[in-house]
């Protein structure tokens, strides 16, 4: 069910990001493609990006989550070789993302834990600090979980 919904979703956001993927003054493939794998960056979620292939590449995308299928689908390159996900995650999990090609295979893998930071003394809750910790609605929720540990 998640591999299907991937494939029809997934396909639908990768026209999507290829057409919104701005142009660079080359559209030339680099010498080595490159698959970067990032996590934590804007809220909770797992970005993976391929890069340096010719345009218009056939791929098969594959996903696998803490070892288990995910989904896999065909996808193309864009007009700059590359494609990109962003993926929504609701728990720490490894994620395995593989891209083959014709001209070979990339797999990269990453633990993703986008928990939020908690505070461990009264000091970093203080002169705003609760702040940082999104959890906090206010300084005396951050005070009280740290003088009560998580519940």
């Amino acid at each position: 069910m998640r591999g299907a919904l991937l494939a029809r979703i997934g396909l639908a956001a990768v026209a999507c990001i290829a057409l919104a993927w701005p142009a660079t003054a080359s559209s030339q493939a680099t010498d080595e493609p490159t698959l970067t794998l990032t996590a934590c960056e804007n809220f909770e979620n797992f970005r993976f990006t391929l890069a340096g292939l010719p345009p218009n590449t056939p791929t098969t995308l594959t996903l696998q989550l803490d070892d288990e299928p995910f989904g896999t689908g065909q996808v193309l390159t864009n007009a700059n070789g590359g494609y990109f996900f962003v993926l929504g995650v609701d728990r720490p999990a490894t994620w395995t993302v593989t891209i083959e090609w014709a001209g070979g295979t990339l797999q990269e893998s990453l633990h993703v834990d986008c928990s939020p930071a908690e505070p461990t003394s009264k000091r970093e809750c203080k002169n705003g600090g609760w702040r940082t910790f999104p959890q906090f609605k206010n300084q005396g929720q951050c005070l009280a979980f740290v003088q009560r540990g998580p519940r």
